[in-house]
């Protein structure tokens, strides 16, 4: 029995050493080439600001270089899916924000939005503020309702289409209080902002980072928030489920995906970097003047914030 644990108890330790070894490689080694975080929106808008700021903080963490690539049209889809299709190593991962839940019913990615990926950390969230022109006679949640319903159809919102937050929040809100409206389509939040200050609407749910100015020069009515809590920055302001709809809340939110398959070991390090990253000072100025609200949710938080949207909003 002596000789037979001195001859195989040295090559089996050896040979664990080395199986560990292997395994604690690609987290040991991650990155060893370029990463690429991909962006399904055009250089300049929120989506993309927040990944450039992130990726510069990674770029200082890691010992490669991040690249951002805007992989733009079919509302996100061509961005995740050329992640979905990369290499599972880590080198290749999309920031996605609320629309991957929000797909249209006309849009058919060839990925799923769960099985296809995996959930790397939830970054924040980003609220939205329900604003009306200052010609239109309400000042609550409660009394636009009111006007809503003895005038169905008749209010016009603004919004960037069906599938962006925008839509998808209104939606929402007239769904829960049993209205109808018109939805006018516009090339973004700014646009939809001047057709509202000039009339051509009469409401609209638009990020903070578009409204803010306005609502703080008063220039429009602001009526709520659509976040679950107060925005910091409006305090005085209530959240539309205070207001008057319990419940309510269509929020942005902000996440990278890795392709399926990615190493959990290599998980956990782009986990722990990118957290490393927005806690940073700069990132977090940037954050909140963006009205972004920091989150830092684990791959499984993550999972279960995209699972919980796909099901809120499949029937919008």
């Amino acid at each position: 029995m002596d000789t037979f644990i001195r001859r195989f108890s040295l090559p089996a330790w050896s040979c664990a050493v080395t199986l560990c070894t292997v395994c604690a490689a690609p987290a040991a080694a991650f990155p060893d080439k370029p990463v690429r975080i991909y962006v399904g929106v055009a250089p300049g808008g929120v989506t993309d600001v927040v990944a450039r700021l992130v990726g510069q903080r990674l770029g200082e963490i890691w010992p490669q270089p991040v690249l951002i690539e805007n992989r733009t049209g079919a509302e996100g889809t061509i961005a995740a899916d050329t992640v979905a299709r990369s290499v599972p190593d880590g080198h290749s991962l999309v920031l996605v924000t609320s629309a991957l839940a929000m797909a249209k019913a006309d849009v058919k990615p060839n990925y799923d939005p769960i099985k296809s990926f995996a959930p790397v950390t939830f970054i924040g969230m980003q609220p939205q503020i329900l604003v009306v022109n200052r010609n239109v006679p309400v000042n609550s949640v409660g009394e636009l309702v009111k006007l809503a319903r003895s005038k169905p159809g008749e209010l016009n919102f603004g919004s960037g289409g069906e599938g962006t937050i925008t839509y998808q929040a209104m939606q929402l809100f007239t769904k829960q209080t049993g209205t109808q409206m018109q939805n006018v389509n516009y090339r973004g939040g700014a646009p939809t902002l001047t057709a509202l200050l000039g009339g051509e609407i009469q409401l609209m749910f638009g990020s903070i980072t578009v409204l803010l100015e306005q609502v703080r020069a008063g220039k429009v009515k602001t009526l709520g928030v659509s976040s679950s809590a107060r925005f910091a920055g409006l305090p005085d302001v209530p959240t539309v489920s205070e207001a008057g709809l319990p419940g309510f809340e269509s929020v942005n939110w902000f996440g990278v995906l890795a392709p399926a398959g990615t190493p959990r070991e290599v998980v956990s390090k782009l986990h722990a970097d990118i957290v490393t990253a927005v806690s940073s000072a700069p990132v977090q100025k940037s954050f909140v003047t963006q009205g972004i609200v920091t989150v830092n949710g684990g791959p499984d938080a993550f999972l279960r914030q995209i699972s919980g949207e796909i099901n809120k909003w499949k029937n919008f």
